[in-house]
């Protein structure tokens, strides 16, 4: 319908829970959904607060404390595969702040793939980590970023959110296409690779493609895209 019209420019576009991974759908847009999905989505038990509970509930927000996007509503994961060497990862990111006073909490420019996002990056060479608990110190993301465009893992954090499991994708700050780009920044159409869409659907992001009017500003949250969520 609309929904995949505005991500995908054509219908019956979206990524499916049914897809294998890692292609099957993980995110949704709050903001972009029609009062009667709304309605669906409330009917079928809603959204869960930070943890979903399933069988009986899959949906939840928030999947992290500082880098969500608004209106981000992502589906319980437990088993996860990688994304393969020069492929196209639908994603999202949220800039920690802005001007020369923001200091990177980590290294490098992180991503968390986001199967349904209609933002998509190509991983290029990319180093495949496995399963992470915890932190990955910056020394050893500069190491493997010597020779590979990206590194990957599936993660917990370890922190206020650890129970849901994300799969992250960071590039290198200091070197290659990237060079420059910080998690300090807001993710934009200039980021090297970087389409609308996803593969098999990519196209050249438009200035007011919705999803990336988002994670232009993730500190705001239009009234539209506040999830409703539930102690589940």
């Amino acid at each position: 319908g609309n929904y995949s019209q505005t991500l995908y420019r054509g219908p019956g576009r979206v990524p499916r829970t049914t897809d294998p991974s890692p292609a099957k759908l993980r995110f949704f847009w709050w903001g972009l959904l029609d009062e009667e999905q709304k309605a669906a989505v409330q009917s079928a038990g809603g959204v869960c607060d930070v943890e979903a509970s399933p069988p009986a509930h899959m949906l939840f927000a928030h999947l992290s404390q500082q880098a969500e996007p608004p209106g981000a509503v992502w589906y319980h994961e437990d088993e996860d595969k990688p994304i393969p060497d020069h492929s196209y990862v639908e994603v999202t990111h949220c800039g920690k702040g802005t001007g020369p006073h923001c200091r990177p909490s980590n290294w490098g420019m992180w991503f968390y793939a986001a199967p349904g996002s209609g933002v998509s990056v190509n991983v290029g060479k990319t180093k495949m980590l496995g399963t992470v608990m915890g932190n990955v110190p910056d020394a050893d993301l500069k190491g493997y970023l010597q020779d590979h465009d990206s590194v990957q893992f599936w993660h917990q954090d370890g922190g206020a959110h650890k129970v849901e499991m994300r799969r992250e994708i960071v590039f290198s700050s200091d070197s290659g296409a990237t060079k420059g780009w910080t998690e300090c920044d807001a993710l934009n159409a200039s980021f090297p690779t970087l389409k609308c869409g996803r593969e098999g659907y990519l196209f050249d992001c438009p200035t007011d493609y919705p999803p990336l009017q988002y994670l232009a500003n993730c500190k705001t949250v239009p009234p539209e895209a506040k999830v409703p969520t539930t102690t589940c």
